[in-house]
């Protein structure tokens, strides 16, 4: 679903379930696709082409990154502008 699909709305990225879907996708693709374990770490901006490479909005990669971290599956650091994968994060692929 993206913004070109009929039954996209700017309502679905307050869909809490949806979001949290995008969170898993996200660090799914980072264990599966892209082979991190906990500690490995993605730049912000490749990790936003790539997932917008993906079909994703800007909006769906903030709200599932937000959700990530606040589940503590990521951990953002501000300054470096990179994102760790966690072990909690790890476990739920």
């Amino acid at each position: 679903m993206g913004p070109s699909d009929p039954s996209f709305s700017a309502s679905n990225l307050a869909n809490p379930a949806r979001i949290a879907r995008i969170a898993k996708d996200i660090v799914a693709a980072l264990v599966q696709d892209l082979k991190f374990r906990p500690g490995d770490f993605v730049y912000h901006k490749p990790l936003d082409i790539a997932f917008r490479a993906r079909g994703l909005t800007v909006e769906d990669i903030s709200g599932g990154l937000e959700h990530a971290k606040h589940h503590g599956w990521l951990i953002f650091d501000p300054v470096q502008r990179v994102y760790t994968l966690t072990h909690a994060g790890f476990a739920i692929v």
